[in-house]
């Protein structure tokens, strides 16, 4: 149910020898809404894209402002309607619900409730969930696409992108493994310095919280100890 990373499929495919077909569906649709399709035509693979749309399926990324999204651009992943044989047409004893849910926010697509975008050559790239999107300052931030950007600086073993619990609604990263936090802080300022809040994985708040158990039951074996003595 997640997206394949880039670094993922590349490790597969090192270690599988073998093509690693990355795809996007879901249970709704009960088949690929894009894939590699391979028993037609082997396409390029680029890492991260969930390839090309399937035949039968014609996906659209809508913006807030329900206006087409130009390629590139950010918005929810849509599905222009009717959608092909095989897939939901309603849900068990609820169809007024499966309207509203799934086809009244887009008139006349099927809303998947994924966020991605559309390259130039008609690559689909699913970053996020809908509810994982981050908007701070009128910019919708995927945490998808930040947490790539960070994989691909050499010093980042493993990342994660969410939003930090307080006011200024600022992105949280933490990064395990970095060899240099300051290299790693300079690179996230270099790319998305208006809105990070920087924390590594291991501080000194984690350092308390993970070892504080460990120190106060050796204090509790030296005052038993010193009790039975």
């Amino acid at each position: 149910g997640e997206r394949a990373d880039p670094d993922t499929i590349k490790w597969a495919e090192n270690l599988l020898k073998v093509p690693v077909i990355d795809h996007w569906w879901q249970t709704e649709t009960s088949w690929a809404i894009s894939s590699n399709c391979t028993g037609i035509e082997m396409m390029e693979t680029k890492y991260g894209s969930a390839c090309k749309a399937v035949p039968g399926y014609d996906v659209k990324i809508i913006k807030p402002d329900q206006s087409l999204a130009k390629p590139n651009e950010m918005g929810d992943i849509v599905v222009k309607l009717p959608l092909p044989p095989g897939t939901f047409p309603t849900l068990w004893n609820a169809d007024q619900r499966y309207k509203e849910n799934y086809m009244t926010n887009y008139e006349g697509y099927y809303q998947t409730y994924d966020a991605g975008h559309i390259d130039d050559d008609g690559y689909i790239w699913i970053m996020s969930r809908t509810d994982d999107i981050i908007n701070v300052a009128g910019h919708r931030l995927s945490t998808g696409a930040i947490e790539e950007v960070l994989s691909e600086n050499q010093s980042v073993a493993e990342s994660n992108a969410e939003l930090a619990k307080d006011l200024r609604r600022e992105i949280k990263l933490q990064i395990q493994d970095g060899k240099s936090d300051m290299e790693i802080k300079r690179y996230l300022l270099d790319r998305y310095g208006e809105f990070i809040l920087y924390e590594p994985a291991f501080t000194q708040k984690t350092f308390f919280l993970w070892f504080s158990p460990i120190i106060l039951l050796l204090l509790f074996l030296g005052w038993f100890r010193k009790i039975g003595n």
